[in-house]
């Protein structure tokens, strides 16, 4: 047995006698623990009531999952951080591993922060806005939102509904008649007084009472007002109260129905496929909890323990929308060890509502609910209902979860048979295929020239993976590319991505889920040769090269595949061809696609760059402040260009030898 072996007795035992030779000088206190490996990795932080009890499990010879005795095999150092409590422990243990992500922990890959409405208070007429990060403004905030749709949703309807103001102060002050968003009835143009303050402030209270979910009877007070101003023809405040109306019925932002129990709070729904948290089928959902194909051609071992985390975002009674997540974790981790570093990783950078809901119990809620009232200073309550309606509620919400799980395995399913079927058609050497880079290129003319690279495995896009390379220089000569040169353009793609598969010394790098075992050409021979060189430049020999070359007519069906270094020389003229209606065929089809648009977006970004830059952005000396008195002063680059050094020496700000470094620029 090798030493990386779980059961190899010499490590193991190794293991049990590092941690043993630790426990005489550990405290019985809480705090936190790290273990670390060779080389100082970091192998796992935990948490404890009594640190001593707690790291003397590790010293036990039996009753560990396989994931623990790996990690015991490798443990070298202990390190301690002795805390005044278990709450400050359980904060200690979610921050460290949010920042430092240890190799055996449950890891959440979120580091984004969630979108909130605001609505300031620190200007005669409050501004309504979109707002992320720390709370900077003064104002009433409402969030967080689960992503940039669901807050536009809203917006838009407070917007057409009230008529507040998205406009900057500068804007507001400098405006002399209404702008677009008046002309379209999203704004009461308070900056050229259509509306008065006290009438603008009202409206203000109502939008804030709409958003904090005290909308009770004002529908019905705006009926009221409705009907008056039909009465007294004066139809254009009827319209604006009309679309105020409207906006209780837009329900992006709207009342989750039958959830107005929940009140301020974050539904937590754990589901996890073939585990302790399989429900019954929902009447009439074929699809719940998880159907019998999306197990036929996966792994079943990685398929039965594969877990999704859905948060749910209730404000005062109104739906602020749902996210998704995948905490990375060992199969054989419990159920509720993974929501409960979920919720700790998650909430430890991020605001929590008064109530947090599960649908899953977790072994220490009550360290998480005191960590985050001590933190926000207020009491946050931590509950899974056991009954009543807002058990109903999360069962509600908990089917919803389960269908996703289910379309996921499926579509994981078909990702892991497709790519069965690729190592068989095209007899790729290493195998299961866990990750194929494809490439193309994009340019107009050779110029704004994009390389890209997109990922697919078994979960389907990787696009946390997905690259992008400008085409400056080749890096084999430091020339520069000529335009539209493909093959070129893909040695260099080609030869930048595969270095990263060896380390300094030569030897293959460590990082596993880096390795691909197919490269995935849209091209025909001449993409493939070039493959075949950077490959053989590289020494690397047992990664598969395909290449999908498009028909006469350029025709989705018609594709030729060419396979690298394929010892047949007609095939390898000729290439070979898929049926029409092949699966597989299909999904090479898709994957080419994907990679075409990412690589045309690209180019169009760097195009759009492009466009927005200067003649004279590469002068040196010369800055966003002189650039806007030299366009001031002549209006164009090509004016500039026919003047003197005399002429550049009269512009505001440009001394003569700024002004002949400009002159030499242009005229040379």
């Amino acid at each position: 047995m090798t030493e990386t072996d779980p059961d190899s007795a010499p490590a193991v035992v190794r293991g049990f006698a590092c941690v043993q030779a630790h426990l005489a000088a550990i405290p019985h206190q809480p705090g936190c623990y790290k273990m670390l490996g060779a080389e100082d990795e970091l192998l796992y932080i935990g948490k404890a009531r009594d640190l001593r009890k707690r790291v003397a499990n590790y010293a036990r010879p039996r009753g560990h999952t396989m994931r623990i005795r790996r990690m015991i095999q490798q443990i070298q150092r202990i390190e301690l951080t002795p805390t005044d409590s278990e709450v400050k422990a359980f904060i200690l243990e979610s921050q460290l591993i949010k920042t430092l992500k240890p190799k055996y922990n449950v890891l959440l890959k979120d580091s984004k922060s969630y979108p909130h409405i605001v609505v300031r208070t620190d200007h005669a007429y409050p501004q309504i806005l979109k707002h992320r990060g720390s709370k900077t403004h003064e104002g009433e905030y409402y969030g967080p939102f689960a992503n940039t749709a669901a807050v536009n949703n809203a917006l838009t309807a407070v917007q057409q509904g009230f008529l507040l103001r998205t406009c900057s102060d500068s804007v507001f002050a400098q405006r002399k008649r209404p702008c677009l968003q008046y002309q379209i009835r999203r704004c009461s143009a308070p900056c050229v007084q259509k509306i008065s303050e006290a009438e603008y402030g009202q409206t203000v209270e109502q939008a804030n009472n709409f958003l904090h979910g005290r909308a009770d009877g004002m529908r019905e007070r705006l009926v009221e007002e409705l009907e008056k101003a039909s009465e007294t023809w004066d139809y254009e405040r009827a319209a604006m109260l009309r679309n105020r109306i409207e906006s209780f019925s837009r329900v992006q932002i709207g009342i989750a129905h039958g959830h107005e129990v929940l009140g301020n709070a974050d539904v937590v729904i754990i589901a996890r496929a073939g585990g302790d948290l399989h429900t019954k089928p929902l009447e009439g959902d074929s699809d719940s909890p998880v159907p019998a194909e999306a197990t036929k051609s996966a792994d079943p071992v990685a398929l039965t323990q594969f877990c999704i985390v859905e948060v749910f975002f209730l404000r005062s009674g109104y739906n602020f929308g749902q996210r998704l997540f995948t905490p990375r974790h060992s199969p054989e981790t419990p159920t509720e060890e993974v929501l409960e570093a979920f919720l700790g990783q998650f909430y430890a950078d991020k605001q929590p509502p008064q109530e947090i809901l599960l649908n899953h119990p977790i072994p220490h809620d009550k360290w998480l609910q005191d960590a985050l009232s001590a933190r926000e200073e207020t009491k946050i309550r931590v509950v899974t209902p056991q009954r009543g309606p807002k058990r109903r509620a999360v069962d509600t919400m908990a089917e919803q979860t389960h269908r996703a799980l289910a379309r996921m395995l499926a579509e994981k399913s078909r990702n892991v048979g497709m790519l069965a079927l690729l190592a068989a058609r095209f007899q790729v050497p290493q195998t299961p295929i866990t990750r194929v880079d494809v490439f193309d290129n994009s340019h107009l003319m050779g110029k704004n020239a994009v390389g890209a690279m997109i990922v697919a495995g078994p979960e389907g896009f990787v696009k946390a993976e997905y690259r992008k390379f400008n085409m400056r220089k080749l890096a084999r000569d430091a020339t520069e590319i000529t335009g539209g040169d493909d093959f070129a353009m893909l040695r260099e793609m080609l030869t930048r991505r595969l270095k990263r598969l060896e380390n300094a010394d030569g030897t293959s790098a460590a990082d596993a889920d880096k390795q691909p075992q197919v490269l995935l050409l849209d091209g025909g021979k001449g993409q493939l040769t070039q493959a075949e060189e950077v490959c053989r430049t590289l020494g690397i020999d047992n990664i598969k090269l395909i290449a999908i070359a498009k028909g006469k007519q350029r025709n989705a069906g018609r594709e030729t595949f060419f396979i690298g270094f394929d010892p047949d020389p007609a095939m390898r003229h000729e290439g070979f061809t898929l049926p029409p209606n092949d699966p597989l065929l299909y999904y090479l089809q898709r994957l080419r696609d994907e990679a075409h648009r990412f690589a045309i977006g690209s180019h169009r970004s760097a195009r759009g760059k492009t466009m927005r830059e200067s003649a004279i952005d590469n002068v040196q000396g010369v800055g966003a402040r002189r650039k806007r008195a030299l366009i001031a002063h002549f209006g164009s680059v090509a004016v500039m260009r026919e003047s003197s050094i005399e002429d550049i020496t009269s512009v505001p700000g440009i001394d003569r030898k700024t002004a002949e470094r400009i002159w030499g620029f242009l005229n040379n």
